[in-house]
């Protein structure tokens, strides 16, 4: 399913246009929550993102995207 212009994301995989295969978020249906699945929580994280940009899931732009208040 691809977005419509100015559609905000409903999951981290449309938010950062990752590739699917790969995400375990994806392969859970959790790409809203994703950080429970893939986040800097878990022994080895496996979020692309969390691995190479950011040290926890807190500093990702899409963690604070649907959590405002956090």
């Amino acid at each position: 399913m691809t977005m419509a212009a100015g559609e905000d994301p409903e999951n981290c995989w449309d938010f950062w246009k990752c590739g699917r295969s790969e995400c375990k978020a994806f392969t859970t249906g959790t790409g809203r929550y994703c950080w429970m699945v893939v986040g800097s929580t878990n022994k080895d994280p496996s979020c692309p993102k969390l691995t190479n940009e950011f040290e926890y899931c807190w500093d990702c732009p899409w963690f604070k995207k649907v959590n405002p208040g956090f």
